[in-house]
C-alpha cells in the first residue's frame, strides 16, 4: 500500500496543489458576503466563544435551518483566536478544499494504481471552476468540511476491503459520522459504499448489508434533522416535475463538462415544456446516457462515475423551483463531480498512451489542448473567486443573465443597505416584489428599511404582507411589533411578539439561540413600556437565560430592578451592559443616577463625566450634575 506513495507521487501532488492554491489565491482576500456568512457567522452568538453552552447549543440548534454542528465549531475556533478576520476564514475553506484534493489523489490512487489517473483527477477536481462557489464562500465551509471526512471514510473503507482489519472499518464509521456533523449531503455514504463493494467485486451477501447498518443508523437520524427542517409540500405536476427533474439531473453533468458562464444563482428556463430547448435537450441527454451505461456495462469505469453521481446528488434533484429555493447551485456538485474527474483521468491515460506512438506533430498538439485546458480551468477558477469579495458586482452578474431574479434584487438591497446607499436599497426591494409578490423576504427586507426611515405605515403594510403570504414567518412578526413599538402601541406589539415567540421554531430564516432571546427581548421592553414590570422582568430573565448577552435584556431589568429597589442586582445589570457596550452613555447616567440615590456621589460624578466625554450635550446627564453638585 505504501510503496505506492513514494517520492515521485509527493512531488507530482506537491505541484498540483500548488497549482490548486494559485488558482483560488484570490479568494483569500474577500470579505464575508450578505448571503448567509452574516447568518453562519456574523450574527451568529454560538460561535463567540467555546463554552460549554455554546458547544451545547451548536450540536443542539440549526443554523438557518440546517443541522451543521461541526460547521459552526469549526467558525467558533476561528473566531476565539482571530475574531472576525475574513482572511482567516477563507484560508481555512482553501487548506480544506487542498486537503479534499490531496485526499481524491489517495483514493484515486487506492482504486486505480495509477499516478498520472490520480494526479490528473486531484488536479482536475482542484481547479475546476465549478468548485469556486464551495471554496470562496466562508458559508460553504460546510462543503469543504463535509467532503474531507467523506473522502477519508471512502479510503478508510477501501483499506478496510484490502487489509481486512475491522480498525479501518471502524474508522471509516468516525470519518462518516463527522461528515453527516458537517453537512447534511454525506447521507449518500452509505449507498457509496456499496458502490465500492461493487467496483471490489466484493461478493454480494448478507454481510454486506450488515455492515452498513452501523453507519446508517449514525448517519440517517442527523440527516433527518435538515430534511425535516425544510419539508414542504411539493405541487408535483406531470409532466412539469419530470422535466424539471430531468433538467437538473443533466445540468450538473453539463455544466461540469462545458464549464462556462458560472454563476451563484441558477433559474428554471420557462416554459416548462419539452419543447423548450433546455428540455427537450434534457430529455435526449438523459436517454443517450441511460443508453451509454447500457451498452457499456462492463466498463467499470464509466459506471462507477454516473453511480458516484446519481447517488451523491439524488437528494438535491429538484422537481419545482421557489423563490427562496436554489434548485440548482455549483456547491451541489462539489463531491459528486468525484467520479467524473476520476472518469476523464482514466481517459487522459488512455489517450496518454494512444499519443505516443503518433507523431511529434499529434504529440504536440496534444500538449496544446491540456495545457490550454489547464490554464483555462485555473484563469476561469482564478477570476470567479473575485467575483465572492463584492456584493453587488456579485448580484449583477446574475441580474445581467437573469433580469427578472427576484432573489438577486432583494440580496443586492442588502448589499447596498450595508454600503449606506438607501435608495437604491429601496429601489431594489420594490423590483423584488414587482416580480414575485408574494416574496415574504423581500417584503419584510422592505418592511424594515422603511421603518428605518421612519415610514411606519408602509412599514407595518410590509410586515403584514409577508405575514399573510407565509402565517409562520416569525421575522415578520418581530419586525411589524417593532413598528408597532416604535409608534407607542406597546400592546399591538406585545401582540405581534407573542406570535414571534410561538412561530420562531418554523421560522423561514431565523431559529438560533440569539434570535429567540431578542424576541423574549423585545416582549419584555413592549411590557416594560406599558408598566407591566412584573411580566416584563420574567421575560428578561428568559432573554438573559437564552442570550447572557442580551443588551435589551440587561439594560430594562436593571431599571426595574432600580424601581423596586434592588440596588445590588440593578447595578450587576448596568455593569455587565457597560462591560459589553462601553460608550454608552445613557446608561453611564443611569448607573449614576444608581450612585446618587445610594450616598455615593463620587461614582456618580465619575459616571456622568464619562457620559458627557462620549456625549457633551447629554441634557439628563448635565442636569443630574447640577444637582449633585448643589
Amino acid at each position: 500500500m505504501l510503496s505506492k506513495f513514494r517520492f515521485p507521487s509527493v512531488v507530482i501532488l506537491v505541484l498540483a496543489l500548488g497549482v490548486v492554491l494559485c488558482s483560488f489565491w484570490p479568494s483569500l482576500f474577500n470579505g464575508f458576503t450578505l448571503w448567509d456568512d452574516n447568518i453562519y457567522v456574523a450574527e451568529n452568538e454560538m460561535i463567540r466563544d467555546l463554552s460549554w453552552p455554546s458547544l451545547k447549543a451548536m450540536f443542539t440548534t440549526d443554523v438557518s435551518l440546517n443541522y451543521t454542528p461541526l460547521t459552526s465549531l469549526s467558525f467558533a475556533v476561528e473566531y476565539h483566536f482571530f475574531g472576525y478576520q475574513p482572511f482567516v476564514y477563507h484560508l481555512d475553506n482553501l487548506l480544506l478544499h487542498i486537503l479534499v484534493t490531496a485526499l481524491i489523489f489517495v483514493f484515486t490512487r487506492q482504486i486505480s494504481a495509477s499516478l498520472t489517473v490520480a494526479a490528473v483527477a486531484a488536479l482536475l477536481f482542484g481547479i475546476h471552476p465549478m468548485h469556486v462557489e464551495s471554496v470562496a464562500w466562508i458559508t460553504e465551509r460546510k462543503d469543504v468540511l463535509y467532503a474531507s471526512f467523506y473522502m477519508a471514510a471512502l479510503i478508510f473503507y477501501w483499506r478496510y476491503l484490502t487489509d481486512r482489519r475491522k480498525v479501518f472499518y471502524l474508522l471509516s464509521l468516525v470519518c462518516g459520522c463527522l461528515s453527516i456533523l458537517s453537512k447534511p449531503m454525506a447521507l449518500s455514504l452509505p449507498f457509496v459504499l456499496f458502490i465500492l463493494d461493487w467496483f471490489f467485486r466484493r461478493k454480494i451477501d448478507k454481510k454486506i448489508f450488515f455492515e452498513k447498518v452501523p453507519f446508517c443508523f449514525l448517519i440517517f437520524p442527523v440527516a433527518w434533522l435538515t430534511y425535516s427542517l425544510n419539508s414542504r409540500a411539493i405541487a408535483v405536476k406531470f409532466p412539469d416535475a419530470v422535466l424539471t427533474w430531468l433538467w437538473t439531473f443533466v445540468f450538473y453533468i453539463k455544466k461540469f463538462l462545458l464549464p462556462f458562464d458560472f454563476l451563484p444563482l441558477y433559474q428554471l428556463p420557462h416554459p416548462v415544456k419539452i419543447t423548450h430547448p433546455e428540455f427537450a435537450f434534457a430529455c435526449v441527454a438523459t436517454v443517450l446516457i441511460i443508453s451509454a451505461l447500457i451498452r457499456w456495462r462492463q466498463n467499470r469505469w464509466l459506471v462507477f462515475s454516473f453511480l458516484f453521481y446519481f447517488i451523491s446528488i439524488f437528494f438535491l434533484l429538484r422537481y419545482d423551483d421557489k423563490v427562496d429555493l436554489c434548485i440548482v447551485a455549483d456547491r451541489f456538485m462539489y463531491l459528486p463531480s468525484v467520479g467524473f474527474c476520476i472518469l476523464l483521468a482514466v481517459y487522459f491515460e488512455k489517450a496518454l498512451g494512444w499519443i505516443k506512438n503518433k507523431s511529434v506533430s499529434y504529440q504536440t498538439g496534444f500538449l496544446v489542448i491540456v495545457i490550454s485546458c489547464i490554464l483555462y480551468l485555473g484563469s476561469t477558477t482564478y477570476n470567479q473567486s473575485k467575483i465572492w469579495g463584492d456584493g453587488i458586482a456579485f448580484w449583477n452578474g446574475v441580474l445581467k443573465r437573469y433580469p427578472d431574479a427576484a432573489m438577486a434584487y432583494n440580496q443586492r438591497a442588502l448589499a447596498y443597505k450595508q454600503k449606506g446607499d438607501l435608495e437604491n436599497a429601496l429601489s431594489d426591494y420594490t423590483k423584488a416584489i414587482n416580480l414575485f409578490p408574494d416574496y415574504d423576504f423581500a417584503l419584510t427586507n422592505r418592511g424594515i428599511l422603511y421603518k428605518e426611515l421612519g415610514r411606519y405605515q408602509q412599514a407595518w403594510e410590509d410586515h403584514s404582507q409577508a405575514i399573510k403570504v407565509n402565517p409562520g414567518f416569525s421575522e415578520a412578526y418581530l419586525n411589524r411589533g417593532n413598528v408597532l413599538f416604535s409608534a407607542g402601541d406597546f400592546k399591538g406589539a406585545v401582540a405581534d411578539y407573542d406570535q414571534a415567540i410561538k412561530t420562531v421554531s418554523i421560522s423561514a430564516r431565523r431559529g438560533s439561540t440569539p434570535y429567540r432571546a431578542e424576541v423574549y427581548s423585545r416582549r419584555g421592553a413592549g411590557y416594560f413600556f406599558a408598566k407591566e414590570y412584573d411580566v416584563a422582568s420574567k421575560d428578561f430573565d428568559q432573554a438573559l437565560e437564552i442570550d447572557p448577552d442580551n443588551i435589551v435584556a440587561l439594560d430594562n431589568r436593571a431599571i426595574i430592578f432600580s424601581i423596586r429597589g434592588e440596588k445590588d442586582k440593578a447595578l450587576a445589570d448596568f455593569n455587565r451592559s457597560l462591560q459589553l457596550v462601553p460608550q454608552n452613555p445613557v446608561n453611564y447616567v443611569n448607573r449614576a443616577q444608581l450612585y446618587y440615590q445610594s450616598g455615593d456621589h463620587l461614582s456618580a460624578l465619575r459616571d456622568l463625566e464619562t457620559a458627557l466625554a462620549i456625549r457633551p450635550d447629554y441634557q439628563r446627564a448635565l442636569d443630574l450634575k447640577a444637582v449633585i453638585n448643589k
